[in-house]
């Protein structure tokens, strides 16, 4: 999970060249109108005379193998190898021997392992002279402390952006390695995951670890950490209060796995001290987060666009907090609603009821197998009942996803509450998950169902996407539908058709 790299300008006007070399390629001829010219030096074949921003776009566009042969050409090309304009979009792991070579990189990528031998020194990438902008660590057990030491060397390098990091929270040196990233300066985007097996118990389990506060100033953009032991949640905090002024995008939930989910610790997810931290975020875009008590708090941030939440029964102390979250915060344009688990009609209709009406983008989904099929699918039916009774509160809804086991009734009940009154903006259907096809061969014969076919009639501005759907049958494999229906001669179903989506998952 890499930051997005900004695009380096390349300034200078074009200048066709008449040789082999990438399109990318421009010279500035205003910087080197003391040199000779390109022609000539090209006609007499002195490399020695090619600029060195000329030479320096050639060598961005040769891979890492080509760059040591362009090391034996001359004393010149040597040299000019370690040009930082070679190396500074490149990707390098640490282990390479690119490392000793390259002045700076795009991304390095550092798998942090314990020293079992002459633990006095430290490997090269801990005390590299390679400048990176973004670095991913992987550590391994009982390797936090080097980790500490691997992100405080680029720190002093100045080019370091983003950090990646992937550990064990049962490591004892783990303290030191969170509080070094609480003191890295100049930061914008920190992205932390645990690594915790079900039977795993924390080194802090027993009492919260009191980090020293953030002493740099504040420059995060974008925070991603999981909520999943207390240790990680006091460093949400310190983290959340020290860059409240920059913070604009922030994730407490990780990466979505269904398990993380279903395993979140209740003194966690009950946590009061995180939302207000979340409302001081003035900044604050978008949102992700298990719900938590005080979050109608978080509807004051006015540059709030996206929550993403996932809902389980465990939380249902916080669904009527995060239900007034969503009906005051009417700059919210997209929300996505994420069920890992059974939870009561409550908690399950609770928050699609008090959607607010600046909504343009629902995603309702399902996890898609965590031991719980048969209760989830009847919990989703009843969801897909109350769908349409929320859509008229809903008048700017322009895209809606919901997840569909398999084609019930529900699911025709939704569609055939779709109309210009009661959702009049909306624009696209997403039907995902759609892996029980056994009466639908292809676009065509599903367009044929009679809740497909009045919706698409009744809102000619809705385009419906379904998975895993070919648009028609292969030549020779023709379905029932296709063999009633020449659908090259209806032109009704080709332009319905049309309007049905389909894609691969």
């Amino acid at each position: 999970m890499a930051c997005k790299r900004a695009n380096s300008p390349r300034s200078g006007a074009s200048l066709s060249l008449n040789m082999a070399c990438p399109p990318a390629i421009r010279v500035k001829t205003d910087v080197f109108h003391h040199a000779p010219p390109l022609r000539s030096i090209l006609k007499s074949k002195n490399m020695q005379q090619m600029p060195d921003e000329v030479l320096a776009r050639v060598m961005e566009n040769l891979d890492v193998e080509q760059l040591f042969t362009c090391r034996l050409v001359c004393k010149r090309f040597r040299d000019f190898v370690r040009h930082p304009a070679v190396w500074r979009s490149r990707d390098i792991d640490a282990s390479s021997p690119v490392l000793g070579l390259a002045p700076l990189v795009q991304l390095m990528r550092c798998e942090v392992k314990h020293l079992e031998s002459r633990p006095s020194q430290p490997p090269p990438y801990a005390t590299t002279g390679c400048a990176a902008e973004e670095l991913e660590l992987d550590v391994h057990e009982d390797a936090c402390v080097l980790a500490a030491l691997v992100v405080r060397n680029q720190e002093k390098l100045g080019r370091l952006r983003c950090v990646q990091v992937r550990y064990s929270p049962c490591d004892v040196g783990a303290p030191i390695m969170l509080e070094t990233l609480l003191s890295t300066a100049g930061l914008e985007k920190l992205v932390v995951r645990q690594t915790l097996a079900p039977s795993s118990t924390p080194s802090t389990a027993d009492g919260p670890v009191l980090y020293k506060k953030v002493t740099c100033a504040p420059s995060l953009v974008s925070f991603d950490c999981e909520l999943f032991t207390r240790e990680s949640e006091d460093f949400c905090k310190i983290i959340l209060g020290g860059h409240a002024a920059t913070l604009e995008e922030v994730n407490l939930c990780g990466d979505c796995d269904s398990f993380y989910y279903l395993t979140l610790k209740s003194n966690i997810s009950s946590s009061s001290a995180l939302a207000p931290l979340l409302a001081a975020c003035p900044k604050l875009r978008s949102l992700k987060s298990p719900l938590l008590p005080g979050m109608a708090a978080v509807a004051a941030c006015s540059s709030l666009r996206a929550v993403h939440f996932p809902v389980s029964e465990d939380m249902r102390h916080a669904v009527q907090d995060a239900a007034d979250l969503l009906s005051r915060a009417t700059q919210v344009r997209e929300v996505t609603l994420d069920y890992v688990s059974w939870a009561s009609p409550e908690v399950d209709v609770g928050l699609i009821r008090n959607m607010g009406p600046s909504v343009e983008s629902l995603t309702i989904r399902d996890v898609r197998d965590c031991g719980l099929r048969q209760p989830l699918e009847r919990q989703r039916e009843d969801r897909l009942k109350s769908l349409p009774r929320a859509l008229p509160n809903l008048p700017t809804l322009r895209r809606l996803a919901v997840s569909v086991a398999s084609w019930y009734d529900e699911l025709d009940e939704l569609l055939l509450g779709l109309s210009p009154d009661s959702a009049p903006a909306l624009r696209t259907l997403v039907l995902e998950e759609y892996y029980n096809l056994a009466s639908h061969a292809c676009a065509h014969a599903w367009v044929h169902r009679d809740s497909v076919r009045k919706v698409l009639r009744a809102n000619p501005t809705l385009r419906v996407s379904v998975p895993n759907l070919p648009k028609c049958c292969p030549e020779g494999e023709a379905c029932s539908e296709c063999d009633r229906c020449d659908f090259s001669k209806s032109s009704e179903c080709q332009k319905l058709s049309a309007r049905v989506l389909t894609f691969k998952i």
